[in-house]
């Protein structure tokens, strides 16, 4: 149980829906541990507006905020600077109020990355699965922190992926329009950053987009799911059956939680 008094400092989690979140389980815990007065709670909201970005810069108890889908670019408008990785991802997780001043981060991208260095994971051709915002953190902390072979790149909407692809300054990146099971076979790393998997879309797979079917994984590859809940989507339960390491976003939204809970409260959770 927390008391809450006049000097607690809130953060939380504003996005929608975000009734499955396992946000406030983490950061209620770090909290404790920690011994930090403050409180995580969930700010479920169906649209942005001014007054909300006021009320946050005029509460004294407020310390920040997490951004989820869909509003991690959408919410840069309302802020008052944002940070350097922002410039480029074009999208922020974690909003820091600092004097008055509400200012943006990302930290996604590093919680992104750990799992594959945790899975020895270094270089090699990559097959990256969607253009949305999620894409952004993912390929920026691709081009910082791995040795990338080549990149190919497929979404739903060609413009999107050529945006995405002209955001950064990496030369070796093909936009694909189709699967082919030689194309993915040479790659040693495939990336999910689409919804396909999750809630409604529960009963589908990221390549239902591209009419790509009958495509098989090896043991050499491994496939790495941005959704968390449902922990095994139908993605990762066919790469299993084939033989390739997986990872869901679990251990993403995790790290890339400790990550913010540090701009917060000056503590890398060590758990």
């Amino acid at each position: 149980m927390f008391e809450i008094n006049g000097n607690t400092k809130i953060c939380g989690l504003l996005g929608y829906p975000i009734s499955h979140t396992k946000s406030p389980q983490l950061h209620n815990k770090w909290i404790r541990q920690y011994n930090k007065n403050g409180v995580y709670i969930p700010f479920q909201m169906c649209h942005l507006d001014k007054s909300f970005f006021d009320f946050l810069r005029f509460n004294d108890n407020i310390l920040g905020l997490n951004v989820t889908i869909p509003y991690k670019q959408e919410v840069i408008e309302f802020l008052d600077d944002i940070s350097e990785e922002v410039n480029y991802i074009k999208a922020v997780n974690t909003i820091l109020k600092k004097e008055g001043k509400l200012i943006g981060y990302n930290t996604d991208y590093k919680g992104f990355v750990k799992p594959l260095f945790d899975l020895g994971f270094k270089s090699g051709n990559i097959l990256l699965i969607g253009a949305g915002g999620a894409s952004y953190a993912v390929y920026y902390s691709l081009i910082n922190f791995l040795k990338i072979e080549h990149l190919f790149l497929i979404n739903r909407t060609r413009e999107k992926a050529e945006i995405l692809a002209s955001s950064f300054n990496f030369g070796n990146v093909s936009i694909i329009d189709k699967i082919s099971q030689d194309l993915l076979n040479s790659c040693s790393l495939i990336i999910n950053t689409t919804s396909l998997g999750m809630g409604k879309l529960a009963d589908k797979m990221p390549f239902d987009l591209f009419g790509c079917e009958n495509l098989c994984f090896t043991d050499k590859q491994i496939v790495y799911d941005l959704i968390y809940n449902p922990a095994e989507t139908l993605l990762l339960k066919k790469a299993k059956q084939d033989g390739a390491k997986v990872i869901n976003g679990m251990p993403m939204l995790i790290e890339q939680a400790k990550y913010s809970f540090e701009i917060w409260f000056g503590v890398y959770p060590d758990e």
